[in-house]
């Protein structure tokens, strides 16, 4: 049991550290000089990003009815799943039960808001109703 929780941190921290934006990379014809990304590149892939996203939406808004809900209910499915995976880490002692109870609700209640708002899934919003 030790053991699990033990590579449980080795990985979460070796995905933390994996995590870090690095800015820096080494050129490709020296292995002494570096480049840095400016911010206006970064903005600029984040732009293209935020073009290709709305069109996605417009794209999601002209779909019917039907057509929405036959994606909510993959996306319905693919939650089921990482609920059953939560709790089988739960049952494993990896997971903390309470956690994972906090964390199902949360997660069904943001799906819920979702598909009342007839929001588009992959908008990475937090579909919360637009009352404030």
């Amino acid at each position: 049991m030790i053991i699990a929780k033990l590579c449980g941190f080795a990985f979460a921290c070796m995905i933390g550290f994996v995590g870090f934006n690095h800015t820096d990379a080494l050129a490709a014809e020296s292995n002494i000089e570096s480049i840095t990304l400016s911010e206006n590149d970064h903005d600029d892939k984040n732009s293209g990003f935020r073009e290709e996203m709305k069109e996605a939406k417009e794209h999601w808004d002209s779909l019917t009815t039907k057509q929405k809900e036959k994606v909510y209910d993959l996306f319905e499915k693919e939650l089921n799943i990482k609920i059953k995976i939560m709790e089988q880490l739960a049952d494993y002692n990896v997971l903390d039960e309470d956690d994972i109870i906090e964390a199902k609700s949360h997660m069904l209640e943001r799906f819920k808001e979702c598909k009342a708002n007839g929001e588009f899934p992959l908008s990475g919003k937090k579909c919360r109703n637009k009352k404030r």
